[in-house]
């Protein structure tokens, strides 16, 4: 005779034999939101692997989840969930002693020696979090990157009913000598992992862009959880197929609920519907127009309004949506390379799976999601953390797992797009088109021209990561400008019109050289390092001595290897 099994969610769930299992009707919706295996510090440290490892889970359910009977386990090791008995005086504000877990209620397991850590390195848990533990030293003998977890309802060598599982959806669920992997989740110190389409049968999980989030879900909103997924079913069609899963936490049925897809920045909705009767979850296939704006569900549900947005960027987004905009080669002790992308669009463009080439090596820029909004900057740099200071706070910073390295003389970058496999910009430079280049930045001109193009490219005496290329108003222009001030000028000491201002505008990829000439046509003043914006003269000539009174001449020459400009500006000097 066989084992008996049944369907639970997306596991076959093998049963020992003449064990009994109990069919049941209550609603039990549980799910597994986040899930931290790699703490910062040493895998028996504490802090670290021995004390922030951590489960949060989520009630969805209408009914109560009790803890009687209730287990966790990696296939092999078996612990029995139970009350946090004690208050954490740096959670005083969650649940201790509390055997249950209510509708729309979150919860999180810690391991027992999480009271044994320094309070500066507990975590942040929202309010009204219930705290839970396991009967054993560690969650699951110890949480290895790769160890998947199940949830389930039974005894310790029986499983009744599976409540929620982080695996592969190909494994198959039992309790013996197995363990149990996900594979499908990027891993990374400190940082823990979400699940993406949680309602769907093929959960995959993504690194937190929150970091960590205990006691809260990135895609549940006032009680409801939403997941949705792209089909492209032709990339010629001008519609986009979607299907949207909708639940409410604490409510088995649903009740007359309202929906839209809207534009941003439109009243008239894409598409609207009613749901009323039935069970959750709930599935709504529609169409989105592959236009370039952001897209929002809205729900409406008796006086409350929220909405969630959908990233269409994933599938489909417009021609070359980011540009390369700012490079930072040549690292320095305290700031690190980066590179300042720009997303050029009206629409957000999420950054999850682009590639970034350099000299034929290639590194995926982020395994999560990451989200630039229009005509806001992404910096991809070598360490976050110590770029955090040069940026401003709503700039997305994003810190490859593997980082290669620029050149500091000269390199190729190529930016491609996960959805059309095509670069969307690509970028060189070399030492030898810029003079006295230290450890400037280089930032980005024209962002409609070729990145190849020497003149898309200036030195940036203070390198701006997250704002507006400074350089763009002194190299904008097609052809050499300069202006003086003040006519006269008089360099009496009298602190009024002492100093006479050159003002230099030109093509970036010219040179300049700029002198003062007197009336006779005697060279009065070289400037050694001339630079475009403004340039400033005292009134003395080259050797220290008063330049004589009367008419001078500015000159400015411009080269760029095939043309000379010369620019010359008469002014006045006067005592």
């Amino acid at each position: 005779m066989s084992n008996p099994c049944f369907s639970c969610k997306r596991w076959r769930v093998f049963l020992p034999l003449l064990s009994l299992l109990i069919f049941t009707m209550a609603d039990e919706r549980i799910y597994i939101t986040e899930l931290l295996r790699d703490p910062l510090g040493g895998e028996s440290s504490i802090p670290g692997g021995k004390s922030h490892e951590f489960v949060e889970i989520y009630n969805a359910g209408s009914d109560t989840l009790f803890l009687k009977n209730l287990f966790l386990s990696d296939g092999r090791a078996v612990d029995s969930l139970i009350p946090w008995l004690s208050p954490i005086r740096s959670h005083r504000n969650c649940c201790f002693n509390r055997s249950f877990v209510t509708p729309a209620q979150y919860a999180v397991i810690l391991d027992r020696d999480y009271v044994l850590a320094p309070v500066e390195s507990h975590f942040q848990i929202s309010d009204s979090t219930v705290i839970l533990s396991v009967d054993a030293a560690s969650l699951c003998n110890g949480l290895t990157t790769t160890k998947g977890l199940f949830m389930y309802r039974g005894a310790r060598q029986r499983i009744d009913t599976v409540l929620a599982a982080v695996l592969d959806t190909s494994q198959t669920i039992s309790l013996g000598n197995e363990e149990y992997v996900t594979l499908h989740g990027a891993q990374k110190e400190g940082v823990s992992i979400i699940p993406e389409g949680i309602l769907f049968d093929n959960v995959a999980y993504c690194l937190n862009p929150s970091s960590l989030s205990l006691g809260s879900f990135e895609s549940e909103f006032s009680g409801w959880i939403c997941s949705y997924t792209f089909e492209h079913r032709n990339p010629s069609m001008y519609e986009i197929a979607c299907t949207l899963a909708l639940c409410k936490a604490g409510s088995s049925q649903i009740d007359e609920v309202t929906w839209q897809i809207v534009k941003q920045d439109q009243k008239t909705p894409v598409h609207s519907g009613e749901l009323s009767g039935g069970v959750y979850p709930v599935l709504l296939p529609f169409s989105i127009p592959k236009e370039e704006s952001n897209y929002q569900f809205v729900i409406k549900d008796n006086m409350s309004q929220d909405s969630v947005p959908l990233d269409i960027s994933k599938i489909w987004h417009p021609e070359a949506p980011l540009k390369i905009n700012e490079l930072f080669v040549r690292a320095t002790g305290a700031i690190p390379e980066w590179i300042e992308l720009k997303n050029t669009t009206t629409m957000n463009i999420n950054l999850g799976h682009w590639r970034l080439i350099i000299a034929e090596d290639t590194c995926v820029l982020s395994e999560n999601n990451n989200v630039i909004e229009p005509g806001a900057h992404a910096i991809i740099t070598k360490k976050a953390s110590l770029c955090k200071a040069l940026c401003p706070s709503q700039t997305v910073i994003i810190e490859p797992d593997q980082w290669n390295a620029l050149n500091n003389y000269s390199d190729t970058l190529y930016l491609v797009s996960p959805v059309s496999h095509k670069a969307s910009d690509s970028a060189c430079y070399t030492s030898s088109w810029f003079d006295h280049w230290y450890n400037q930045s280089l930032e980005r001109i024209f962002l409609e021209k070729s990145g190849f193009s020497r003149s898309c490219w200036a030195l940036c005496e203070k390198p701006s990561p997250g704002k507006t290329n400074s350089t763009i108003q002194l190299y904008n222009t097609e052809s050499p400008k300069v202006s003086i001030d003040p006519i006269p000028f008089s360099p009496n000491g009298d602190g009024q019109k002492d100093q006479l201002v050159i003002s230099i505008i030109h093509p970036a990829d010219y040179a300049t050289k700029l002198e003062i000439y007197g009336f006779s046509g005697h060279k009065l003043y070289t400037f050694t390092k001339p630079v475009a914006g403004k340039n400033c003269w005292n009134g003395f000539t080259s050797n220290g001595q008063y330049a004589p009174v009367g008419p001078f001449f500015v000159i400015a020459t411009f080269t760029n290897g095939k043309r000379e400009i010369v620019v010359r500006k008469k002014g006045i000097l006067w005592q």
